[in-house]
């Protein structure tokens, strides 16, 4: 599927780059784990679609940390998503 391969090379993208600008701590041996958010928002007659994009990116990045948060529309209020990061 190339919708899902998209949206994994993005997050693993995204992941390699904080980790270049020395976003993640790397060598610290007692450092928390990672954290990915993952927010889908409505956008009409695809937001099941994205949910379902989301989960896929979801799965793969439990692959890497346990933690991963998601907060999905109708949930995904602004205090909400705050609280997340």
């Amino acid at each position: 599927m190339v919708g899902r391969s998209r949206v994994v090379i993005a997050c693993l993208l995204a992941v390699g780059l904080a980790v270049l600008a020395g976003g993640f701590p790397i060598a610290a041996a007692a450092a928390p784990a990672p954290k990915v958010v993952l927010v889908v928002g409505p956008v009409g007659a695809t937001t099941d679609r994205y949910r379902r994009l989301a989960d896929e990116a979801v799965a793969e990045a439990r692959r890497f940390t346990s933690n991963v948060v998601r907060v999905y529309s109708p949930n995904a209020t602004w205090l909400i998503v705050k609280r997340a990061f």
